[in-house]
C-alpha cells in the first residue's frame, strides 16, 4: 500500500485501486501464457509450481497473514517468519524451481525451493533495515512501516541482530547451492547484489 515504487507513484496512486487489481490480475495471467510458449514436456511442471507458489498456499496466503497483522505489536518471530517466507519467498522460489526444470536439473527442484525462500526472508529483513536506516531518496518508496506501527524484523529484534540475521541467511543460502547439480556462479552473483543492495 505505499505511495511510492522505485521512486515513482505506485500504480493505485497513479491510476486507481481498481486499475492496480486489474492489472495485477493481467500480470499473473500473462505469466501463465509465457509458460505456456515453454517446451511442452515441461509446461506441465512449470504451470503446477507457479500456481502452487502464488497461490492460496503461497503468496496470496502470505499477503493475507501480512494484512491481518496489520496494526499489531503482538506479533512473533515465527509469525513474522511464516509472512515473508510465503509472502516473497514463495515466489523467488518459484522461478528458482522453474530454472531448475528449464535446465534440465529437476533434482534441484528442492533445493532451489529451500533457496528461495530463505532469500525471501532476507530480502524482508533487508527491507526491515533499509527502512531504519535509508531515506525515501535512496529507497525509491515510501518508508511507511514505522508510521504505521507495523511489526517488523527490526522492532522484533533490534537492528543489530536483524543485521546478524541477514548473514546467517546469506551464509546457509549459499551453502546450499554446493549441493546443486548445476554452476552456481550465476546464481551467487545474484546472491551477491541481494545481500549488498541500498534500495
Amino acid at each position: 500500500d505505499d505511495d511510492l515504487r522505485r521512486g515513482r507513484p505506485s500504480t493505485h496512486k497513479a491510476f486507481s485501486e481498481a486499475t492496480a487489481i486489474l492489472a495485477g490480475d493481467a500480470l499473473l495471467t500473462q505469466a501463465f501464457e509465457t509458460i505456456a510458449d515453454s517446451d511442452p514436456a515441461v509446461v506441465p511442471d512449470l504451470v503446477k509450481i507457479l500456481a502452487r507458489n502464488a497461490g492460496p498456499e503461497g503468496m496470496i496466503l502470505g499477503q493475507t497473514l501480512d494484512l491481518d497483522a496489520e496494526g499489531s505489536q503482538d506479533i512473533t518471530f515465527a509469525q513474522l517468519e511464516d509472512i515473508d517466507r510465503y509472502k516473497t519467498g514463495c515466489l523467488i522460489a518459484a522461478a528458482l524451481e522453474m530454472a531448475a526444470v528449464l535446465a534440465g536439473h529437476p533434482e534441484d527442484r528442492e533445493t532451489m525451493q529451500e533457496i528461495g525462500m530463505k532469500l525471501g526472508i532476507e530480502f524482508q529483513i533487508q527491507d526491515d533495515i533499509l527502512d531504519l536506516t535509508s531515506t525515501e531518496e535512496a529507497m525509491g518508496k515510501s518508508l511507511s512501516d514505522q508510521e504505521r506501527g507495523k511489526a517488523t524484523f527490526v522492532s522484533t529484534l533490534g537492528l543489530g541482530s536483524a543485521r546478524d540475521m541477514v548473514k546467517d541467511l546469506d551464509r546457509r543460502i549459499r551453502l546450499l547451492t554446493g549441493s546443486l547439480h548445476m554452476d552456481p556462479d550465476r546464481l551467487v552473483k545474484v546472491f551477491d547484489q541481494l545481500l549488498n543492495r541500498s534500495r
